[in-house]
C-alpha cells in the first residue's frame, strides 16, 4: 500500500498549487461543472466551424442545382417550343424525377444539420 501513496494526492483531489483549471477543448462544455467527464457539444460552436460552415454551404449548392435541374427536365417539355426538344425531355421524366428528389433530399439534410 506504501508503493501508491504518490498516487493519493491526486486521488482525493489535493492542493494542486496555483495551476489554473484545465479549459476544456474547443466546442466542449460540461454538463455539470462538478463533473467534467461527461462532454457535451455545443450547437453553436458548430455554425463557427469553418469546416462544417463549408459543407453546409456545399450541400445547400448541390442541393438547388440539383432540384433545379430536375425541375427544368421536368417542366421543359411543356415550356419548350422545339418538337425535338420536347421529345428529348419526355423522355427524360424519370431522370428529373430523379434529380428533383435528390435535390430536395439534399437540401432537407442540409436544414437538418442546421437544427442541430
Amino acid at each position: 500500500m506504501r508503493a501508491l501513496s504518490f498516487l493519493a494526492p491526486a486521488v482525493v483531489g489535493a492542493d494542486r498549487g496555483n495551476l489554473p483549471e484545465p479549459a476544456p477543448p474547443a466546442g466542449l462544455e460540461s454538463v455539470n461543472p462538478a463533473s467534467p467527464i461527461i462532454p457535451m457539444m455545443n450547437p453553436r460552436s458548430h455554425a463557427q466551424d469553418p469546416q462544417r460552415r463549408k459543407a453546409d454551404q456545399d450541400l445547400l449548392f448541390k442541393g438547388l442545382v440539383i432540384a433545379l435541374i430536375g425541375a427544368v427536365v421536368l417542366l421543359g417539355p411543356y415550356v419548350s417550343r422545339s418538337s425535338a426538344v420536347q421529345e428529348l425531355l419526355a423522355g427524360a421524366r424519370v431522370v428529373g424525377w430523379f434529380a428533383l428528389a435528390l435535390g430536395v433530399a439534399l437540401l432537407g439534410r442540409r436544414f437538418l444539420r442546421q437544427r442541430r
